[in-house]
């Protein structure tokens, strides 16, 4: 395996374990509180704030998180009776959910979105933990890039949803606004799709020259300059 992609994929994965020993786990309250609403989506648009608890959905009752994320889940671009509680108060807003696409057993769902967040617990984690939590998120970032092609080639997903040295700048600046670990999150990211396209097959690329030792190894003999040249518009094309 060439080196500087076993490089590229150890700082990422150093990366992500200090990312994940600085913020620890993550553990869900199971209470239909809001910590923290997404700007311009339905729930802050319809003046849900955080502290906000979300006792009822279309006269359905509320106890848990996982009730709520449920229910709103099975609502795409539906409008919904809404009971909060604040304060001490109990008042109602009418908000229409949106959408988002997902993953859901091996195919793309669409479902009800509202924007918010729950309350988290955060615990500590040691550094083995850390350095396992590191190759894991390594191995998710893959796994979303190869999930993300699959999406194209299936006409899932639209080529228009890439972006290009622009957007990438766009987003940098955006996730260093939010703050450290988000901007580090995004460069680790960033980093990985470099790393899967650099193994690519592609002439020019360390993954072309491993292509074509791989090809030569199998053939028992180097292969000419015309017939390198030949696979190497074959790939491009």
């Amino acid at each position: 395996m060439n080196g500087k992609f076993i490089l590229i994929i150890f700082v990422v994965s150093i990366i992500f374990a200090s990312l994940g020993y600085y913020q620890g786990t993550a553990d869900i309250v199971d209470e239909p509180i809001v910590r923290e609403t997404i700007a311009e989506y339905p729930a802050e648009l319809g003046g849900i704030v955080s502290g906000d608890r979300i006792t009822k959905l279309d006269g359905y009752s509320i106890n848990t998180w996982n009730e709520l994320t449920d229910l709103v889940k099975n609502r795409p671009n539906t409008e919904d009776d809404l009971v909060i509680e604040r304060n001490g108060e109990t008042f109602k807003r009418v908000i229409r959910t949106t959408t988002s696409i997902v993953p859901f057993d091996g195919a793309m769902d669409t479902v009800g979105v509202l924007g918010i967040y729950p309350e988290m617990i955060y615990s500590g984690v040691t550094p083995f933990e850390a350095v396992s939590i590191g190759w894991s998120r390594t191995l998710g970032s893959f796994v979303m890039i190869i999930e993300s092609l699959r999406m194209i080639g299936s006409g899932e997903a639209s080529v228009k949803d890439l972006g290009g040295p622009i957007m990438i700048a766009q987003l940098a600046g955006q996730t260093a606004e939010a703050g450290m670990i988000p901007f580090f999150t995004f460069m680790a990211l960033l980093s990985v799709n470099l790393a899967f396209l650099n193994i690519l097959p592609i002439q020019g690329m360390e993954g072309g020259d491993i292509f074509i030792h791989l090809v030569e190894s199998l053939i028992s003999r180097r292969m000419t300059c015309r017939t390198r040249l030949v696979i190497q518009h074959v790939v491009m094309a």
